[in-house]
């Protein structure tokens, strides 16, 4: 049984999502008196598990691979809780890095973590020098290094994510600086990388380079277009729940659904991004 979510788009049509659907990016944070973070940023008081959940039965979605957020740096306590506490099958990325020994990373694996969390954009998450290192202790669990950065650096990143002994998933579409045309030396970097077969995108959080005051990203769809019909096995999608680095003005969580939709021809596509895809990337159970 599919769920049906009203479209606030010009055309007013509703939109299917599919069974067994996805959440591939988003974070939980307390209760603050059990899982204070490093950083007050607000989020302990109104992004706990409960709330997620009940967006996630709003969103018609059913599984989800939590995040570590940088706010609790290398403790991923809340994370693990959350994720044993859903009552889905859980994934997760979490941070950690080579000081942890094996009986942590058999741990985690254990839990459902399938990969490791780097950032090149804020502390808290595992760094770039971490790179090689991290990913050559992952490797024996099968899992993939997950990273965040400013699009503009992927050229310069390329070389080394190419020889990474595991795939990567690279967050928010890569955060690429928008242009008129998918003809950047950062667009040619990327889908170099998607060519590898190692490499995955998340369409996710468009509105942090998005300059489309409407919401709707207009400008991000020449990019998750070319994406989804060049690469359509390798993407996933995240709703990026509750959007810490937005908290001022987050988006309209439906919407940014609606927009995966918006950028898809047809229902197969949709499909394959919500839930075959992450069925291979994480290793969830195929939806029956």
């Amino acid at each position: 049984m599919v769920k049906q979510i009203e479209s606030a788009m010009t055309d007013n049509k509703k939109i299917s999502v599919p069974k067994g659907a996805v959440d591939c990016h988003m974070h939980i944070y307390g209760p603050s008196d059990k899982y204070a973070p490093a950083t007050n940023n607000g989020l302990c008081s109104r992004a706990h598990f409960s709330d997620y959940i009940k967006l996630r039965n709003a969103l018609g979605l059913s599984r989800t691979v939590y995040v570590q957020p940088s706010h609790y740096q290398r403790d991923n306590s809340c994370m693990l809780d959350a994720m044993a506490a859903d009552p889905s099958q859980a994934r997760g990325i979490a941070v950690i890095g080579t000081e942890a020994n094996k009986a942590e990373f058999i741990h985690l694996d254990n839990a459902g973590i399938r990969g490791a969390r780097f950032s090149l954009l804020f502390s808290g998450c595992l760094s770039l020098e971490e790179l090689e290192p991290v990913a050559n202790r992952i490797a024996e669990f099968g899992w993939h290094v997950q990273v965040q950065l400013d699009g503009s650096e992927l050229p310069d990143l390329e070389q080394r994510l190419r020889l990474l002994p595991v795939p990567f998933v690279i967050d928010h579409l890569g955060r690429i600086p928008v242009t008129s045309k998918n003809n950047s030396a950062a667009h040619s970097a990327l889908f170099r990388l998607l060519d590898t077969g190692k490499c995955w995108v998340k369409l996710s959080a468009p509105y942090h380079v998005s300059m489309d005051p409407s919401g709707n990203c207009a400008d991000i769809k020449p990019l998750a277009q070319h994406l989804i019909t060049a690469y359509p096995d390798r993407l996933v999608w995240g709703s990026n729940w509750p959007h810490p680095n937005a908290i001022s003005n987050p988006p309209d969580d439906q919407n940014l659904l609606r927009l995966l939709f918006s950028w898809c021809d047809n229902a197969n596509q949709t499909e394959q991004i919500l839930v075959t895809n992450p069925e291979i990337l994480y290793g969830f159970a195929k939806c029956a």
